[in-house]
């Protein structure tokens, strides 16, 4: 047990770290400019197209932990119809807006 501890405290302590790095880097991605929002982009977007490829690409780990605790291994197996996808995209959005 203590040596788990031990191990599991430092273990927190690189993935809060390479989350971090990620989320620095991915600012800048998802920065854009009054400019670029027309009413063209308004009428196509979609925050799952837009976000996964952006999410996949540069926050890898914050991705994989947000779709581990988002949804059970047993939901991911069985829901064929619905996915957490959309609501991890959004939590990310939202963790951004903060950042």
């Amino acid at each position: 047990p203590l040596f788990h501890c031990w191990i599991e405290a430092r273990a927190v302590n690189v993935v809060s770290r390479k989350v971090y790095n990620e989320m620095d880097d991915v600012k800048d991605t998802l920065r854009g400019t009054i400019k670029s929002i027309t009413p063209e982009f308004l009428m196509t977007w979609d925050i799952n197209s837009t976000m996964d490829h952006i999410i996949n690409k540069s926050t890898p780990t914050l991705h994989w932990l947000l779709e581990s605790a988002s949804q059970t291994d047993r939901a991911r197996r069985e829901n064929t119809k619905k996915t957490s996808t959309t609501v991890c995209l959004s939590l990310f959005r939202l963790l951004c807006s903060y950042w």
